[in-house]
C-alpha cells in the first residue's frame, strides 16, 4: 500500500502501470477460499490521462533475480486510473482477456489517488456440454443438452483486505524515477517530431492512427478548440472550460474540425479515407465515453451518434 500511494501521489494526473507479484494462499478449485497476497510492485510505465501499457523487458528479469523467492510468485498486473473511478473499462477487460491466455489465472488491479481497489481474477475455461430448461409455446418446461467445446473467460471479483503499510525501499524509489523520466523524455520526443502547423498550406506527411489514445486526445483537443490548440493543451482542460462555460451545444461543426484534423495529419484528401478514419475514432470513442462521461453531450453532434 506504500508503494501504491506513492506512485498515485508522484504520478496523479496520468495512469501508471507495473508487474504484480503475488502468493499463493488456497487452489482455484476453491475460488471463495483462496487469496491472493500482493509481494510486491514493479512500476514499467507512465502512460496518458486515459491509457498506460508495457511490454516485459530485462527490468523484470533483473527484479526476479534479486531475489530467489521471487520465482515463486504468480505475475498479475496493476494500473492507476488516477482521479476516475476503478471500474474495468472496455480496454481493461480487453487486458484482462489477452494476457488470461498466458496464465493458468490471471490476476488484475486497479487502483486510483483515493485508494480505491477493484481487483479481478480471471481464468480461462472449456465449456463441455450444456445443459438448460426452457418453455415451448404451450409454456411447458422442458431440458435440453447441447454439445458444446468452447472456450470463455471465467471472472472472479476480488474481495479486497487492505495491509498496514510499510517503509520503502530506495530500489522502488528509483524505478518510479525512471518510468517518470521515460515518459518526460518520450513526451519531448513527440512534440518535437509532432511540430504541426495548422495551416493548409503547409504539407505535412505523419501515419495517422485513431487507435493511438495521444492521437485521438489530439484530435478531440483540437475539435473542442476548433481548430486553436497549444503545445500544453490537454483534454482536460477542454473539459473545464466546457463546465465552466456550460456551452455543450457550441460543437455542431466537430465532424468539420475532425475532418481537418484527418486531412492534416494523415496527408489525405480522398473521401473514402476520410470515412475510413472517422470510423476508426468512432470506434475508439466507444473506450472514451467510458473514461471521460462528460463528453457524450458533445459526441451527440456527430452525424455517427448511433454507433457512439
Amino acid at each position: 500500500m506504500s508503494k501504491i500511494k506513492y506512485l498515485c501521489n508522484k504520478i496523479s494526473q496520468v495512469e501508471w502501470s507495473g508487474v504484480l507479484f503475488y502468493s499463493l494462499k488456497g487452489n482455484i478449485k476453491n475460488p471463495s477460499k483462496m487469496v491472493c497476497v500482493i509481494e510486491d510492485i514493479l512500476p514499467m510505465d507512465m502512460g496518458s490521462a486515459a491509457y498506460t501499457e508495457y511490454s516485459f523487458d530485462d527490468r523484470v528479469v533483473t527484479f526476479l533475480q534479486e531475489e530467489e523467492e521471487r520465482f515463486d510468485w504468480h505475475i498479475g498486473h496493476i494500473h492507476s486510473h488516477n482521479n476516475m473511478k476503478t471500474f474495468f473499462s472496455g480496454t481493461d477487460m480487453s487486458e484482462l482477456n489477452d494476457n488470461s491466455e498466458n496464465h493458468n489465472f490471471y490476476l488484475s488491479l486497479i487502483v486510483n489517488n483515493a485508494m480505491d481497489l477493484t481487483a479481478k481474477v480471471a481464468q480461462r475455461i472449456k465449456l463441455k456440454d450444456i445443459s438448460f430448461l426452457a418453455n415451448d409455446r404451450d409454456g411447458n418446461t422442458y431440458s435440453k443438452k447441447l454439445a458444446n467445446d468452447k472456450e470463455v473467460l471465467m471472472i472472479y471479483d476480488c474481495n479486497i483486505k487492505i495491509p498496514k503499510s510499510e517503509l520503502l525501499e530506495n530500489s522502488f524509489i528509483r524505478s518510479v524515477d525512471k518510468i517518470i523520466k521515460d515518459n518526460e523524455e518520450a513526451n519531448k520526443k513527440m512534440k518535437s517530431n509532432n511540430n504541426l502547423a495548422w495551416d493548409f498550406n503547409e504539407n505535412v506527411d505523419l501515419e495517422f492512427d485513431f487507435t493511438d489514445d495521444i492521437e485521438i486526445e489530439n484530435a478531440l483537443v483540437y475539435c473542442l478548440r476548433k481548430g486553436v490548440t497549444f503545445r500544453d493543451d490537454t483534454l482536460e482542460d477542454c473539459l473545464d472550460d466546457i463546465f465552466e462555460f456550460k456551452n455543450w451545444d457550441d460543437y455542431d461543426d466537430i465532424e468539420y474540425y475532425l475532418k481537418r484534423y484527418c486531412l492534416k495529419t494523415s496527408n489525405l484528401y480522398n473521401s473514402t479515407d476520410y470515412d475510413k478514419l472517422l470510423n476508426q475514432m468512432i470506434y475508439k470513442l466507444n473506450e472514451f465515453v467510458i473514461v471521460y462521461p462528460e463528453i457524450k453531450n458533445i459526441l451527440k453532434h456527430f452525424k455517427h451518434e448511433s454507433e457512439i
